[in-house]
């Protein structure tokens, strides 16, 4: 049960796959100029999908004549990725992906419109039925037709679904810390199937705190607690939750820091996150220190202190963090350098693609600014609360 909770860390740790490897295509395949090109194009597939998106992937080889080959399954940023190869013509083979990238119990109306805005005119398009909606669960696909000699295009083809994955990660770590990430449902869907308070977490997840509240005897993983507290936007109780089962919980003081920090961002209680973050920076390794700098930014610019936001925002080592652009561009804002400010939010977008919630934010902060001082009522979290079925500002994460 730990190890499948692990995942839903924002630290963002990939999940493993178990798949069954082999390595040679079969030999009864039918021999046919359509086969030996998707022969062709399955020989080495499973090397670059590992160098791409960095896990063994090993070849699979399916019963199904029509597909030669099972699905690749494995896991980035969270999302559950399928991707499969199947006859196109006797020269062209065809690549899909299928992308579970999670659930929401709160906020999925919302989340739905974002991230179809989001994905307008890209090449890893949204995917929705009535199924995803009475499931409330975030879908997206693609599809490409390469050909057998055409290496380097396969190549940039799934580095291109690996770009734009990434944008759909930073934007929901932005808005949606909620979301239940698709890997780690897909593991949860199994444990439920012999699990009965694993069933009821998924289907009610206030059920599922309440049955734990009123059954303390039956020892439920306090980590599950936690878990579904985020995922019901309860920061609150998750907050209380941690300072109750601290590092038995979170397992080494770098984890629990982290989960504090995220509670502590999401109730905008801001002096205490840049005493959390100050720690964690010298807990953490590089890959997480852009995000860290982004928040403590991010609560200098909540403060009103935009000088001392863009100080922390302003290191060079740090601009691959779409929040470092975002808060550079509303401190800069707030300070009356307009172009700055879009220069800086074109950095944004360039990281985090279209973003109707971020447009919005920055239409009213400028408007606001021209010709007057600070109101708090104008910061993130203040003008995310004034959308329909909305919750706090941007989000740790």
């Amino acid at each position: 049960m730990e190890r499948v909770l692990a995942k839903q860390s924002f630290e963002d740790k990939p999940g493993k796959m178990i798949i069954d490897p082999r390595d040679r295509p079969p030999n009864d395949d039918p021999d046919t100029p359509a086969f030996a090109t998707l022969r062709k194009v399955h020989r080495g597939m499973g090397r670059m999908l590992s160098a791409q998106f960095g896990e063994e992937i090993p070849a699979r080889h399916a019963a199904d004549p029509n597909r030669v080959l099972e699905p690749y399954t494995f896991s980035v940023f969270g999302f559950y990725l399928e991707i499969s190869l199947a006859l196109h013509s006797d020269t062209a083979a065809l690549l899909t992906a299928d992308i579970f990238v999670g659930r929401l119990y709160r906020g999925y109306g919302r989340a739905l419109r974002w991230l179809a805005n989001n994905r307008a005119g890209r090449s890893v398009s949204i995917a929705f039925g009535d199924q995803h909606a009475k499931r409330s669960e975030l879908w997206l696909s693609c599809a490409r037709v390469t050909t057998s000699g055409n290496r380097a295009g396969l190549r940039a083809a799934l580095k291109d679904i690996h770009d734009e994955l990434a944008m759909v990660d930073a934007g929901l770590r932005m808005w949606f810390p909620q979301t239940l990430r698709g890997d780690g449902l897909t593991d949860l869907e199994k444990l439920a199937e012999d699990e009965e308070v694993v069933r009821l977490m998924l289907t009610s997840p206030q059920g599922f705190l309440d049955h734990a509240h009123q059954h303390s005897d039956e020892q439920i993983s306090a980590a599950l607690i936690r878990d579904v507290y985020g995922w019901l936007g309860q920061w609150d109780e998750q907050l209380r939750h941690l300072d109750r089962f601290g590092l038995d919980m979170a397992g080494d003081r770098k984890s629990f820091l982290w989960w504090r920090a995220r509670a502590l961002f999401e109730l905008r209680r801001y002096e205490e996150l840049i005493r959390v973050c100050q720690e964690l920076e010298s807990l953490a390794d590089e890959r997480e220190k852009p995000t860290i700098i982004g928040v403590v930014a991010q609560a200098f610019y909540e403060r009103g202190e935009f000088e001392e936001a863009l100080d922390v925002a302003r290191s060079a080592t740090h601009e691959s963090s779409w929040r470092v652009w975002f808060t550079r561009c509303l401190a800069q804002a707030r300070l009356g350098r307009g172009t700055e400010a879009m220069e800086s939010y074109s950095g944004y977008e360039r990281l985090v693609g279209k973003d109707i919630i971020a447009a919005k934010i920055v239409r009213e902060v400028m408007a606001e600014s021209q010709g007057t001082a600070f109101d708090q009522s104008a910061s993130f979290g203040s003008l995310m609360e004034r959308q329909p079925a909305s919750r706090n500002g941007p989000h740790l994460s």
